[in-house]
């Protein structure tokens, strides 16, 4: 796996990015509001930066995004669905990536006391919401980016 996100990387077409679905002991699922985009929920995710591995990833971003430390949450399930997602990148920050976002899902346990800190500049808002809940949030207006939260989400989090 390590070799397809280095390859990526190297092609500069789509950017590698992990993507983390939590669960909780209620059985429930974290999803974050974007403040990009009001109307978008999703998981906590993240770009891999060089020569970061993914649970490098995700250590950084839930700390950065949600202030979740590395021993309130233990990644579970190790399988990684993968699924890329074209974007129209006039806007990429910088990135350098040209055709989108190839994402890497993975799914764990969240053991904290659910105090969560968004980063006000990132993360608008959170949820801890049922299985169902979940694929009604998904963001509406990219059809694409919705059925890959939906199969990730049917891959990874049953």
């Amino acid at each position: 796996m390590y070799n397809r996100i280095d390859n990526l990387k190297k092609l500069g077409e789509y950017r590698p990015t992990v993507s983390v679905i939590l669960i909780n002991k209620n059985n429930k699922i974290l999803i974050v509001n974007s403040t990009r985009d009001k109307k978008s929920w999703y998981f906590p995710q993240g770009g891999i930066k060089k020569s970061e591995k993914i649970s490098e990833t995700i250590k950084r971003e839930l700390k950065e995004e949600l202030n979740v430390n590395y021993n309130e949450y233990k990644i579970t399930n190790t399988q990684v669905y993968e699924d890329k997602l074209d974007i129209n990148f006039t806007n990429n920050r910088g990135r350098g990536y040209s055709k989108g976002k190839a994402f890497f899902f993975v799914s764990g346990k969240y053991l904290g006391n659910g105090n969560l800190i968004p980063k006000e500049d990132e993360i608008l808002n959170y949820k801890w919401v049922t299985y169902d809940e979940c694929k009604q949030l998904f963001n509406k207006n990219n059809i694409k980016k919705n059925q890959i939260l939906k199969n990730s989400l049917k891959n990874l989090a049953q």
